[in-house]
Formats: structure tokens, C-alpha cells, sequence
């Protein structure tokens, strides 16, 4: 029997999981590295920890699954996205990477609203113009960093970083180069007038390939730092987002697929070209769809935030009855009476992305009184970050498409509290598959069909996925939801102003 192996570099953590090609998990291991923030609006990550945790990873995966590691047929890599990172001839990293959440590039924003100009960025590439993406970063890099952008052979993601690890292929699959505010959507190819109107060389980005496209074989030196065998194939990879997808079954025309870690994004297929400005869009990994997605910067971060600057009880009770501090904060919320909590929080402790798209934007904790508990302030974290899943998904509706369940994966799929706030919050049934791990076993079928296991994609994966659990919507609480929601909507109006101000200061 084959077993596939889906490796997903995550912004917190590299995830490996083995998969039967009947899609039963065999082993799995998680890794996690450190983010830096060199100052204010930076944030990066060492490509050596990306690869030092997935050696790491590949090896407990393997131990754990008592496989020969012959018995792995194919790799595909996912990874968190966009990131910037330039290295040299010799694959050597000349800066750390800049990853999705950094906002260092503001002024290039501003340069490229003016030329090409915001609308003409659009029409090409079904993006506005953000920091969020690799065009305004790398425009940054070469202004700030000529020392090294000369030196700089190829512009990598996360997942290519890998790749060239495995392999010793520059690589960029289809999914990624649709965020790097390069690519033409309509030719799907590079975008040969963006590259000559900000005098950047199309040469500094690898060739496209097709996500499930196979770009190589694991090297003798990777195999041996890794324990895989050599000559394993490797295929493209994919954003893992559109991994999350394959994972929830979400692959059909108008499924939607929700996936919570750090952020959280929500999915859904497109047969044609469809673009909307507060949205992100760029192509599936199944060759010749599209994805629409709706992104969030700081869901499962809000969380994060709070247990490492508040929830010290939580750590230290985590401790004592071994479980993590998140399942204590769970139980906590679930302690508390049932329906909404009355407090609301604005999820934008990294500004925001769609559909804001307000770098400036922060956190906002509105409605608290003396009485409020420890417990009512991590609700209303859940609940914000719901309230932001739905503002995204109005804009699905408002797009013409039928939103009649959504399929939750990721990290945040564990917490049934969770699950059952954003069922009630969205008014749309939340499901949970069988394996809800995230992007890793999206990697993993994919990378079987690369190599032929899975001719019809679409097909496999609907055979392969199962639901496990349905969270329906409770109609008591959903209109207090759908009135709360209304205030969230308007605390960021009130607030979009003095969020800029409040940038400015701290900014210089």
C-alpha cells in the first residue's frame, strides 16, 4: 500500500503527516519555531528553523507510523503565504524571511497606488495593492537592502525554501505566485508589465509549475538529514490554504471551507474568474479552478495574545492537570452560561485584512463593566473572531453564491465551543471532517495525484473526506448574534480614523 507524506510550514509551527492512499493517518508530528519582530510592523522568520523543524517533524512522522521510509510514494509541501525571501546562488537565505503578517512596506504601497496605479494592479492580478503581498515587500527589500537584493538569486515562499532543501529545485508553484501581486490571472502567467513597470527582472522568481506538478526527487543529502528515501518525488505544493480545502472536501464550484490557526481563511471554489476588491483570488491547486478567500490576520492570535499576557491562571492550571492552556480557556467558556456574551472584541491586534484590508487597525475590547470575568473576556475573543468570519462571508453572499454549510478545519476545528459560536454567529451549519488537521493531508492527495494515484482529484477527495461532527446553528441566540454584529461593523467605522491617528503616533 503507497503512503503519502504532506508536509505544511505554518506561521507558528512545520506540520508532517503520513496518509494511507485511502486517506487513514499513519503518523504525524508538529515543530514549533519563533517569529521575530525586529521592530514595529516587522515580522520574520528564520528559513533554518522552517528546516530544521521539518527534519524534525519527517522523522517523528516516520517513527511514528513504523513505516520503511520506501513505503512513501510522494511529498507535497504547503506553507503559510505570501512570504518574501530572497536568497543567492547557492540557495543560502541572504535575509530572514518576511512573512504574510509583516507591514514594512507601506511607502511601496503608496509608490504603486501612484504607477502602475491600484486599479491597473487589479485588473491584472484580482489584488489590491497591500503589504500583505511579496511585490511591495521586494520593492522594500531593493530600496532598503541593495547590498543584498544584488546578491539575490531567486525569490522564494516558504514552501520552495523547503522544496529546495528536498530537492535542489527552485521552484514556485501556480497557488503562490498568485499572491505575490505579479502574476496576470487572465494569461496565468508573470506579468510582464508589472515586472517592467517596477524594473524588477521576471528571472528573480523560479518558473511556474502546476501545484501537483512533480519538480523533483529527495537528494541523498536531504535524505540523509531527513531519513527519507532518496529518489522520493516531491511535487509542487500549494498555499495552504487551498491544501485546507482539499482536507475539508470544500472543492467543488461554491463550497466553502473555513480554516483557523493563526489567522483564519475562509475558502471557496471557483470554476471562472471572479474578483472582488475586499476579497483575495488566485488559482486552486486543482489545475484550471480558482480560489476566493476571505483572510484574517489574528484569530487563533488573539488567543495566543491573551494566554501569553493575561491567562497566567490558565498556564498554570494547564500544568497541573495536563492539558494545553487553550482546553483550559475552552473549558472556561464553556463553563459560563450558554448564548452571546455581550462583550465585543475587534480581532486586529496585526490590522486587518479582508475585507478592511486596514494595516492600521488594532485590537478593541468594547463593552466591559466591573462585573466582567476573566472567562467573558475569552469568549468575546471567540465571538470577534467569528464576527470577522462572517463579515467575510456576507461578502460571498453578496457575490451571488448560496452559503448552505461550511466545513471547519485547522487548529481551531478542536475547540467545540469555538465551532458552535461561529455556527451560531455565520447562522450556517459548521462541519467538521473526519481528519481536521489542517493543510498536511491536502498535501498529501495531492501529491498523490502527482504521481498518478488519484487521476480525478475532485473525485478521490470526495471518496476520501467524511464528516465527523455538525455544529447547527441555534436559532434563541442567532438574532442577539445578528444585532451584535451590526455593533462590530460600526465600532470599526467609528474607530477607522482614530486607528490612523493612533498609527501615526506610534509610528514615529
Amino acid at each position: 500500500m503507497p503512503f503519502l507524506l504532506g508536509i505544511d510550514v505554518g506561521t507558528t509551527a512545520v506540520k508532517s503527516a503520513i496518509f494511507s492512499d485511502e486517506g487513514v493517518l499513519v503518523g504525524q508530528a508538529s515543530s514549533e519555531y519563533p517569529t521575530s519582530y525586529p521592530s514595529a510592523n516587522m515580522v520574520e522568520q528564520s528559513p533554518d528553523d522552517w528546516w530544521q523543524a521539518a527534519v524534525n517533524t519527517i522523522r517523528e512522522a516516520l517513527s511514528a507510523s513504523r513505516l520503511s521510509n520506501r513505503d512513501i510514494a510522494a511529498i507535497g509541501v504547503s506553507s503559510q503565504a505570501p512570504t518574501m525571501l530572497a536568497v543567492d546562488t547557492q540557495g543560502k537565505p541572504l535575509h530572514p524571511a518576511l512573512i504574510w503578517m509583516d507591514q514594512r512596506a507601506d511607502d511601496a504601497c503608496d509608490r504603486l497606488r501612484q504607477i502602475p496605479g491600484e486599479d491597473e494592479i487589479f485588473r491584472i492580478t484580482g489584488n489590491i495593492v497591500n503589504s500583505y503581498y511579496v511585490l511591495p515587500e521586494l520593492l522594500w527589500f531593493k530600496q532598503q537592502k541593495p547590498e543584498l537584493y544584488t546578491q539575490t538569486f531567486k525569490i522564494l515562499q516558504a514552501n520552495g525554501y523547503i522544496n529546495l532543501k528536498l530537492t535542489g529545485a527552485y521552484t514556485i508553484d501556480r497557488s503562490h505566485a498568485g499572491l505575490t501581486l505579479l502574476y496576470d490571472i487572465h494569461q496565468q502567467q508573470w506579468a510582464k508589465e508589472l515586472f517592467d513597470v517596477t524594473e524588477l527582472s521576471p528571472t528573480l522568481f523560479p518558473d511556474i509549475s502546476e501545484c501537483h506538478a512533480v519538480i523533483g526527487e529527495v537528494t541523498q543529502k536531504a535524505a540523509g538529514e531527513t531519513g527519507l528515501h532518496a529518489g522520493t518525488p516531491v511535487i509542487a505544493g500549494m498555499v495552504d490554504a487551498t491544501a485546507a480545502t482539499l482536507e475539508a472536501g470544500a472543492v467543488c464550484d461554491g463550497a466553502v471551507c473555513e480554516m483557523t490557526g493563526t489567522s483564519t481563511v475562509i475558502m471557496t471554489a471557483l470554476a471562472n474568474i471572479i474578483t472582488d476588491s475586499r476579497l483575495t483570488f488566485f488559482p486552486h491547486s486543482i489545475q484550471g479552478t480558482f480560489l476566493w478567500v476571505g483572510a484574517m490576520s489574528a484569530s487563533g492570535a488573539s488567543l495566543k495574545w491573551f494566554k501569553n499576557q493575561l491567562g497566567f491562571a490558565e498556564q498554570n492550571t494547564s500544568a497541573l492537570l495536563g492539558m494545553t492552556p487553550y482546553d483550559v480557556m475552552n473549558q472556561e467558556v464553556q463553563n459560563l452560561p450558554e448564548g452571546p456574551s455581550g462583550i465585543i472584541f475587534l480581532p486586529y491586534l496585526s490590522g486587518e485584512r479582508s475585507p478592511i484590508w486596514d494595516n492600521k487597525a488594532r485590537g478593541v475590547f468594547f463593552g466591559l463593566s466591573e462585573s466582567t470575568a476573566r472567562a467573558e473576556l475569552i469568549k468575546a475573543l471567540l465571538e470577534g473572531t467569528a464576527f470577522g468570519l462572517k463579515h467575510n462571508l456576507d461578502v460571498f453572499t453578496e457575490g451571488g453564491m448560496t452559503v448552505r454549510e461550511i466545513r471547519t478545519v485547522g487548529g481551531g476545528a478542536k475547540s467545540a465551543v469555538w465551532n458552535q459560536i461561529k455556527a451560531d454567529i455565520t447562522n450556517t451549519p459548521i462541519l467538521i471532517p473526519e481528519t481536521a488537521i489542517g493543510a498536511p493531508f491536502g498535501d498529501g492527495i495531492l501529491a498523490g495525484h502527482g504521481i498518478g494515484l488519484f487521476p480525478d482529484i475532485t473525485q478521490s477527495i470526495q471518496q476520501l473526506v467524511t464528516i465527523r461532527e455538525t455544529y447547527k446553528p441555534r436559532p434563541r441566540y442567532v438574532r442577539t448574534y445578528q444585532e451584535m454584529f451590526a455593533i462590530y461593523k460600526d465600532l470599526y467605522r467609528h474607530l477607522q480614523t482614530d486607528f490612523a491617528k493612533l498609527y501615526e503616533l506610534k509610528r514615529h
